[in-house]
C-alpha cells in the first residue's frame, strides 16, 4: 500500500504551545506542562491496553501485530519479525472532514 504525504511543513511542539496559549489565554509554560501531562496519561492508558477518545481529535487504541516472516533480498534470507503491540490513532469524523476539505480544488 502506497501513501503520499501531503504535509506542507512540520509544526513543532513549541509552535503548538504558542498557538494554544494564544487561543486560550494560558501561559505557554502552563500549556507546555498540560501537554506533557496529557501525553503521559495517554501513554499510560495505552500501555494498560485502554483506548482513549479525545473530543475533536479522535480515538487512540492499541493493536496486536502478529508475528511474520520477511524476506531480506540483500542477504537472501528470511527473518522472523516478532509479534508486537502498536498504538493506532483513528481521527474523528469532524477532523477527517476538515482535512479533506483543505484538499478540494487543487
Amino acid at each position: 500500500m502506497s501513501v503520499n504525504v501531503v504535509s506542507n511543513r512540520l509544526t513543532t511542539s513549541r509552535e503548538m504551545v504558542q498557538k494554544i496559549a494564544a487561543a486560550t489565554g494560558m501561559s505557554a509554560y502552563a500549556v507546555d506542562k498540560m501537554l506533557d501531562a496529557a501525553a503521559e496519561v495517554l501513554a499510560d492508558e495505552l500501555a494498560e491496553g485502554n483506548a482513549v477518545r479525545l473530543k475533536g481529535i479522535g480515538t487512540f487504541d492499541v493493536i496486536e501485530k502478529p508475528a511474520r516472516q520477511v524476506f531480506v533480498p540483500s542477504k537472501n534470507e528470511k527473518r522472523h519479525i516478532a509479534a508486537k503491540r502498536a498504538p493506532r490513532m483513528k481521527p474523528c469524523a469532524d477532523l477527517r472532514r476538515r482535512v479533506e476539505r483543505t484538499g478540494e480544488g487543487d
